[in-house]
């Protein structure tokens, strides 16, 4: 598949989890390779692989993915979707708008912000809880932000403790 620009071309720094598990992947590959012979190797470089050793069609790993999430009892996402969740949790961990926009590859800054800026609004929102119950000195005058099971945007509080902010 082509790449949309130039910035499609880039590092992303990997969690160490992430790496151990790719080099895992490479170990059993290694041994997969030695098994098929060299000359019945057609996957070349790529970290996922046939049986047989050629490449795995992308319709192949969607379904594979799909079919994971619902073992794992996930609600259905597409694959897409764990982009949108990378960019997320970088904006959730405090990374500044610039970092996310250049490890997310968008000709610019006010795409990441027009994408990501919602995050900032629950930060700002749980910020202020958190000031609210270090002021208080007790933890259960405000209680933890519930988010929607399916989207994982605040919900509503019931009982009428909430102090004037909007979700």
């Amino acid at each position: 598949m082509p790449l949309k620009s130039r910035k499609g071309i880039r590092s992303v720094p990997l969690p160490t989890v992430t790496v151990a598990a790719l080099r895992a992947r490479r170990s059993a590959q290694e041994t997969e390779r030695k098994l098929l012979g060299e000359t019945d190797w057609h996957a070349g470089d790529l970290v996922f692989n046939t049986e047989e050793g050629g490449s795995v069609h992308r319709s192949t790993i969607a379904r594979r993915f799909h079919e994971r999430l619902k073992a794992a009892g996930i609600r259905p996402m597409r694959l897409h979707d764990l982009r949108h969740t990378y960019g997320s949790l970088l904006m959730s961990q405090g990374v500044p708008l610039k970092m996310i926009s250049e490890l997310m590859g968008h000709a610019s800054i006010e795409v990441t912000a027009d994408i990501y800026l919602h995050t900032l609004d629950v930060q700002v929102r749980d910020t202020a809880r958190s000031v609210e119950r270090a002021l208080v000195g007790r933890s259960d005058v405000v209680g933890p932000v519930r988010r929607c099971d399916a989207c994982g945007q605040p919900l509503p509080e019931s009982g009428g403790t909430d102090s004037g902010e909007q979700a």
